[in-house]
């Protein structure tokens, strides 16, 4: 019994040791001021438990009089704004992150860039060929429509959901001409609905739905639905080369509303910010992902110490790069001399590591050569 009371006790300290940890403090890595000039805790951090969340008003900083610079605040900054506007103790509240990017929400452009402008074009072409009424079809925000109870608001939540975005970061148009079926109430009648395309590959968003009515089946019909995403561009403020890599200071931030096709093709900021250019980037074009690529943290010609994993043991020695190379890339390397090359799995900067997970040829050949640098004299 004695025994069984100190285990439960134990528990107890272990379960207070946790809960005392419960609130935490994760900064973003950049945000959009929505209005005022002052920056509070909670525009650039994620606040979870009750003393995280009385800190939340606290004042961090006042954004530059230009409203296109940015404020960068770094965690040491928060922290010591914190410890001077309130006595906090961290031993109740963990706190994550690093330096957060500030910047004013710009005015709404309603239109894609110029680098976009082909994309536009072939819109106004498809627009020629609609029905007459679509000319009445006017954007509505999705957060206005996804609790209304008709087919209408039904189709607005499955595309919110599909696209994976906020519904106040959403636009959604109807056909007026499906006006009647989309306001008909769901809890008098009963639909059927079915996806037929692949909404991020896409600007319509198309279902194919039934109506049924006291058990039977009515009207099937073909409902579009246009779609515009609150998108953040990554512009260059000059051309930029390729290989670069990107820093806060090349690029210029603008929003738009955009197709979901052309939402996914671009590279948000932070997979812009911090990574090298897969080609050159020109003035004014907007940042594609295909634009960009993880930093290399291997240039050829580096030398790169190689972990080997040999029986038990590891055996290290040195190479020397003949590519570049990203964090988690297999890298072709090559030993001293010798001709040939062997991969290597990067870990770190200058640092490689051959195991179980790279090819056989690889892994033998490493292993040989360091086996004999290990049983040189």
């Amino acid at each position: 019994m004695g025994m069984k009371r100190n285990i439960t006790g134990g528990l107890l300290l272990l379960c207070g040791a946790s809960t005392a940890f419960a609130d935490v403090i994760q900064l973003r890595r950049s945000v959009r001021l929505v209005d005022g000039e002052l920056v509070h805790l909670r525009d650039v951090a994620d606040l979870d438990g009750v003393h995280a969340v009385a800190l939340g008003d606290v004042v961090l900083a006042t954004m530059p009089e230009n409203r296109s610079t940015p404020l960068q605040l770094h965690v040491v900054d928060i922290r010591n704004a914190l410890e001077v506007d309130r006595e906090v103790n961290w031993g109740r509240i963990e706190f994550n992150g690093g330096t957060v990017i500030v910047r004013h929400r710009p005015i709404m452009q309603s239109g894609p860039p110029l680098a976009m402008r082909s994309i536009q074009l072939l819109e106004q072409v498809k627009t020629s060929n609609r029905r007459p009424h679509a000319d009445a079809v006017v954007r509505r925000q999705a957060d206005e429509l996804i609790g209304l109870d008709t087919l209408r608001g039904w189709l607005a939540r499955a595309v919110t959901a599909e696209l994976g975005v906020s519904p106040t970061d959403l636009q959604l148009s109807f056909d007026a001409d499906d006006d009647e079926l989309l306001d008909a109430f769901r809890s008098r009648d009963r639909f059927e609905t079915r996806p037929m395309n692949n909404f991020k590959l896409s600007k319509r968003c198309d279902f194919d739905v039934r109506r049924w009515s006291d058990g039977t089946a009515q009207e099937r019909q073909i409902i579009s639905v246009e779609a515009w995403v609150r998108t953040e561009l990554a512009l260059p403020t000059s051309q930029i080369p390729r290989g670069h890599t990107l820093t806060l200071n090349d690029i210029e931030l603008t929003e738009r509303w955009l197709s979901p096709l052309e939402h996914n093709e671009l590279a948000p900021v932070d997979e812009a910010i911090g990574h090298d250019s897969a080609a050159v980037l020109r003035t004014g074009s907007p940042i594609r992902q295909r634009d960009v690529r993880a930093r290399q943290i291997i240039r050829r010609g580096d030398t790169v110490n190689v972990d080997c994993l040999v029986g038990g043991g590891v055996i290290t020695m040195q190479a020397v790069a003949t590519e570049g190379a990203a964090l988690g890339d297999m890298i072709a390397l090559r030993k001293g001399r010798e001709r040939e090359s062997f991969m290597a799995k990067v870990t770190g900067t200058a640092r490689a590591m051959v195991d179980r997970t790279t090819p056989v040829h690889a892994g033998s050949k490493l292993a040989d050569a360091a086996q004999h640098t290990k049983d040189m004299p």
